[in-house]
């Protein structure tokens, strides 16, 4: 079934008597921090090369497997879904849970644009910029370009931190900023796009259908999509909720649900996307869609 998208333009509605700041409140604090800071780079610090050489491979081949008409691939095999397509990448980049659960996320994304006639994808620089649980984390300045026909060749540049453990891919997300500096998403508390799809699922995993609806206020709630939700996470062996930059085609196709929102997946551990969600963390709005 293809998914039901209702573009919306993101606005503020007042609370009801339900209380919903208790309902989504994260501890008794105050709220958490949405991003982490990196640690001080390693010194001397190591070669980017084969990191930024795997980062291109991923979203090289995802973009190509799933955005155009049979552009070559080098690692996807012709025909892959979205679940074997990150296991063949998962196997042949040595990927991390959250990085394949990244490239999962594009494959879904690219998968909704017309098809392209060839996309090219150009890690253009990467500097080590400090440290995550570790692990040495680069900056890498990623320029993709969309070549379909009849149409103007599309540009697009993203920002990424990718971290990695030896010839392990351990994390691959768009790069924040805090004060200035270089920062993770925190993934807590509804500040954090993905610590907010991460409470929605809490809360539909729960039943706290009221507060679901509060939190989208109303869009795509429809129950019985809501339960299945619930119970396919609560099967889960595991769920990563990861951000990605999503591409979008000439018409707005791809476009988050939220006009201006950020683009979250929540992926299984067997990498078989549960969800996709439009957030908006100004307006504390988190809108499900449905991939199947």
């Amino acid at each position: 079934m293809s998914p039901t998208i209702h573009p919306v333009r993101a606005r503020r509605c007042a609370l009801g008597a339900v209380g919903l700041t208790a309902l989504l409140a994260v501890g008794a604090g105050c709220s958490p921090a949405p991003t982490v800071g990196l640690d001080g780079a390693p010194d001397p610090a190591p070669p980017t090369d084969a990191v930024a050489e795997d980062v291109s491979v991923l979203l090289t081949d995802v973009a190509r497997a799933f955005g155009t008409n049979g552009a070559p691939t080098d690692v996807i095999s012709d025909g892959a879904g979205i679940a074997i397509a990150t296991t063949e990448l998962t196997d042949a980049l040595d990927l991390g849970d959250q990085p394949a659960a990244v490239a999962a996320g594009l494959a879904h994304t690219w998968s909704l644009l017309p098809a392209a006639r060839q996309v090219t994808v150009e890690v253009i620089t990467a500097e080590v910029v400090g440290t995550h649980q570790g692990d040495p984390v680069a900056r890498l300045d990623v320029e993709t370009e969309v070549a379909s026909a009849g149409a103007p060749t599309q540009v697009s540049n993203v920002d990424y931190l990718a971290a990695w453990d030896g010839g392990r891919l351990t994390l691959l997300t768009p790069a924040g900023e805090s004060d200035g500096a270089v920062a993770l998403d925190s993934g807590v508390g509804l500040e954090s796009p993905t610590g907010a799809v991460r409470r929605y699922l809490d809360l539909v995993e729960a039943g706290e259908w009221a507060a679901v609806e509060q939190l989208a206020e109303g869009i795509n709630v429809d129950r019985t999509a809501l339960e299945v939700l619930g119970t396919t996470v609560a099967d889960a062996e595991a769920v990563e909720v990861v951000r990605v930059v999503a591409p979008e085609g000439p018409d707005g196709e791809g476009a988050p649900a939220i006009e201006g929102g950020q683009v979250v997946y929540a992926v299984s551990g067997a990498d078989q996307i549960l969800g996709r969600f439009g957030v908006d963390v100004a307006q504390r709005l988190v809108v499900y869609e449905r991939t199947d």
